[in-house]
């Protein structure tokens, strides 16, 4: 009974995250609220209103269900809390150490991709370029961090938009991004 009880909050938790993500996401869209359009101070409140929201509607669906699937409180065992706290040491020592990385990995790849297209000679690198610029990192679980960048490097190349990352201490690894905007 209780895998089930755990299997029916976590399915009810993530299904009204991701459905809160998709609305906010099409209603800033709509609203043409999008980072290009937005000015310097907004794209850090868009960024945490795009990740505060749906985590926020998610963990408001958790304890909601929790507290009424709860027949009677139980004291947590202490194996629970020992596990807790590592969980929580661990997502801590992310967003201490793993965030800059993460951040510090996209700028060195954008400037090392810059620096290669510029020596190519391509007429599309004008003099404002390169523009690099991470809004946010955010760890979503230990040692996984989700940030917010956008970098144009000439004329046709450049991107914004969600990127997923794992840091490993030693380094860090996109595993692929969400444009909001392409050139």
């Amino acid at each position: 009974m209780e895998m089930r009880r755990k299997f029916v909050l976590v399915t009810a938790a993530v299904g009204v995250g991701v459905t809160v993500a998709v609305v906010v996401l099409l209603a800033t869209e709509w609203a043409e609220l999008a980072p290009p359009e937005l000015p310097d101070w907004g794209i850090p409140v868009y960024v945490a209103i795009q990740i505060g929201l749906p985590a926020a509607a998610a963990t408001w669906m958790w304890r909601t269900l929790s507290r009424q699937m709860e027949a009677t409180p139980r004291q947590p065992a202490r194996t629970h809390q020992i596990t807790w706290g590592l969980i929580a040491g661990a997502y801590a020592i992310t967003a201490i150490f793993g965030s800059p990385a993460v951040q510090s990995e996209s700028t060195r790849w954008a400037v090392s991709e810059y620096k290669r297209v510029k020596a190519t000679g391509s007429s599309r690198v004008f003099e404002q370029h390169p523009y690099i610029w991470t809004y946010a990192a955010v760890p979503i679980a230990p040692g996984v961090i989700v940030s917010y960048h956008e970098y144009q490097l000439d004329g046709l190349y450049g991107f914004g938009g969600f990127d997923l990352s794992i840091w490993y201490v030693v380094g860090a690894k996109s595993l692929g991004g969400i444009p909001l905007w392409l050139s």
